[in-house]
């Protein structure tokens, strides 16, 4: 049996900063810098409420992609739950900076389900309590202790059903962290993924377990972890026949026998997958000007006639195969009819056997006029030393007629962020550019009427200082769902009788121009929806009855189809 851990928050010599708040209970602290930046200083206060009404506030009040710092300290019951924005929480001492509970069962962060994924990241903090975690969430080098972790769904609640018509999972990201005597539950419409951390003094029946069975990008992912004193049956609690890779890996990691699921009734308890291979991708020019490719695994073994994706200064990538020696030469001048400067980029996709890897090169056509009888242009190809670069970026599900956000981030070789770099998208042909921000993020207006697959070819095209680098990413539109009111009548046999259907879309507003189709009696009527979204019919009733009628929208490129039946009373 684990004894609980007991932690203590100092909140002595606390570090002097420039910018510091206090907060002061019922009203807003002062907040700086335009709220790009807080600073939230609980030193020598004890007092329960501005403590929280500090933490909260500040977190309301920062900028849209801000930063609220903590100082060191207690923070009992304060999370910024419900917060519909993306930001930043920083804690200035790991050890020493401390979320509890005193009066509540649980804390809740997140912004409570909402459709569009804001993010909400949690940097150096030591948690010790129940947690109830809803939508997208990011904590990096953070403890948690003595805790259990509800994912997308509350600690021993039921799994929520896809009543809000979610169309991409939840995404929890835990990098670096340390979990002791910690197990965390994810629930249906969530990704959980951990990187890097470190799992110590646990006995349970699993350390993560899925609730609910899996769905659209769902998905529970270990890398590199590290497990010490752990008693469990499995690393991962999932729904019996689960499909490994697609819905759970657990690679490189290491304190823990090697087996895979262990099947106990709908259960089955998993410690590891199977590791996919690393790649390695080396891309160069010859000095006659060929594209020289290289694919080969982390054993230098050659990846024989498997495909790599080739773009040329942004354009839309076309796949080659390699040879049987995993090489591939191609001349520049049949890759591209480009002149001037080349950003060159190649990527492998990973699948299930092995990690994907990419490469790029630079280089300048330089023409110089060489005199033998006649001026003869000959190309010179010059390669350039840059750092390379990579573009991160995930497949994304759409509704028709529904803006989203494709996000991209742009990073050099040692993981540093890239601002201001332009990045190329192109689809169907179709060319635009993005910016990214002082994160290195650029993003990408997805916005289609019809619903379809588009393929988006991302490219950076490097410049002075960075190599070109390239992403493909596919995204995916659904229809809208559509809603729809059909309401019972009761006519006199002599009377007119007119039937309505009224057609709207997912959030409420009506939808012109649709055809529908009326059953009653044997008989079909059609007619289209107004400005209001109602269509309606008059119906041919002649005796005395009870009818059931049936107003049918059968759907277009856009909507779902929906049907609704009425009933229908003639006196």
């Amino acid at each position: 049996e684990i004894d609980d851990v007991e932690l203590e928050a100092s909140v002595d010599d606390e570090p002097a900063l420039e910018e510091i708040v206090e907060g002061d209970s019922g009203q807003s602290p002062k907040l700086s810098d335009e709220n790009d930046e807080i600073y939230v200083d609980i030193t020598g206060i004890d007092d329960y409420d501005e403590i929280w009404d500090s933490f909260r506030f500040a977190c309301e009040d920062v900028n849209e992609g801000g930063i609220v710092y903590l100082s060191k300290g207690v923070y009992s019951d304060a999370a910024p739950f419900g917060l519909w924005k993306n930001f930043t929480v920083i804690g200035l001492d790991k050890e020493n900076v401390l979320i509890n509970i005193l009066n509540g069962i649980e804390i809740q962060l997140g912004c409570g389900g909402m459709h569009d994924h804001y993010t909400h990241t949690f940097k150096n903090i030591t948690f010790s309590c129940p947690i109830s975690e809803n939508d997208d969430l990011i904590f990096e080098d953070c403890v948690f202790v003595n805790s259990t972790i509800g994912a997308n769904g509350y600690v021993n609640g039921e799994p929520i059903e896809n009543t809000w018509d979610i169309e991409n999972s939840y995404n929890y990201t835990y990098i670096n962290c340390d979990f002791i005597n910690t197990t965390i539950e994810i629930c249906k419409f969530g990704q959980i993924n951990f990187i890097n951390c470190t799992f110590e003094n646990i006995t349970a029946d699993s350390i993560v377990r899925n609730k609910g069975g899996f769905t659209l990008q769902d998905a529970i992912n270990l890398y590199d972890c590290t497990f010490t004193n752990v008693n469990v049956k499995g690393i991962i609690d999932v729904p019996a026949g689960s499909t490994p890779v697609e819905r759970y890996r657990i690679e490189g990691c290491t304190g823990v026998e090697n087996f895979g699921p262990i099947t106990e009734g709908d259960h089955d308890y998993v410690n590891t997958t199977q590791s996919r291979t690393e790649t390695v991708l080396v891309v160069d020019i010859d000095e006659v000007g060929n594209l020289l490719v290289n694919l080969t695994d982390a054993s230098g073994n050659a990846m024989a006639e498997e495909e790599v994706l080739i773009s040329v200064n942004g354009a839309e990538a076309t796949p080659y195969t390699l040879g049987t020696d995993g090489l591939l030469s191609i001349a520049l001048a049949d890759l591209t009819d480009a002149t001037g400067k080349l950003n060159i980029a190649v990527s492998f996709e990973e699948n299930d056997d092995y990690k994907g890897s990419t490469g790029s090169v630079s280089t300048v056509l330089v023409i110089n006029n060489v005199t033998v009888e006649v001026p003869v242009e000959v190309p010179v190809y010059i390669t350039v030393n840059q750092t390379a670069t990579s573009i991160t970026a995930s497949d994304l599900t759409a509704t028709a007629k529904v803006a989203k956000t494709l996000s991209v981030t742009l990073k050099d070789s040692t993981g540093k962020v890239l601002a201001n770099k332009v990045v190329k998208v192109t689809v169907n042909g179709k060319t635009s550019t993005v910016t990214t921000d002082k994160n290195g993020v650029a993003k990408v207006n997805v916005n289609y009427a019809k619903a379809g697959t588009y393929y988006y070819t991302l490219s950076f095209l490097g410049d002075n200082d960075y190599k070109a680098s390239m992403k493909a990413v596919k995204v995916t539109v659904n229809k809208q769902a559509t809603k729809a009111t059909f309401a019972k009548k009761t006519f006199k046999v002599k009377a007119t009788k007119k039937l309505t259907f009224t057609l709207k879309d997912a959030k409420g507003k009506a939808i012109k121009g649709k055809k529908i189709t009326f059953t009653v009696n044997k008989k079909t009527y059609t007619a289209k929806t107004n400005a209001k979204g109602i269509a309606t019919v008059k119906v041919k009733l002649t005796k005395k009855g009870k009818y059931t009628a049936v107003a049918k929208f059968a759907g277009d490129t856009t909507y779902k189809a929906i049907s609704k039946k009425a009933k229908i009373t003639v006196k």
